[in-house]
């Protein structure tokens, strides 16, 4: 958030985000642009082994098994499990402590009058 205030007003920052979406859209007319000349199954990798040979090929495939797969599925694990944070209250770190009688936090706070105390 804080890369946000030092644009200094919400002008830049969309001019920002323009330019990205910009990028982003170049980015996938050219992979659709590859795809319609060269119409086989394999994406980069088929692109990378008619540009650059098969061994680059092969290094593309094995980075994209080994780091950028697991890399990407870790961040959007990462963004959810924040988002669900917001949703279901279950981190210890929030404020919820063990209840006296047992119960879970989320039913102690639906149904007490004040937060933290016990139900009557």
């Amino acid at each position: 958030m804080r890369e946000c205030t030092s644009l200094g007003s919400p002008f830049w920052l969309l001019v920002v985000w323009l330019i990205m979406g910009a990028m982003a859209l170049s980015g996938a007319l050219c992979y659709g642009e590859l795809a319609a000349r060269f119409p086989e199954a394999g994406g980069g990798y088929v692109y990378l082994r008619r540009a650059y040979g098969p061994a680059v090929a092969f290094l593309y495939g094995w980075k994209c098994l080994l780091v950028m797969d697991p890399g990407i599925t870790a961040a959007l694990a990462v963004g959810l499990a924040s988002y669900v944070g917001y949703v279901v209250d279950l981190s210890p770190a929030r404020g919820s402590r063990p209840s006296p009688s047992g119960r879970s936090s989320c039913w102690r706070r639906s149904t007490s009058p004040a937060y933290g105390s016990a139900p009557a």
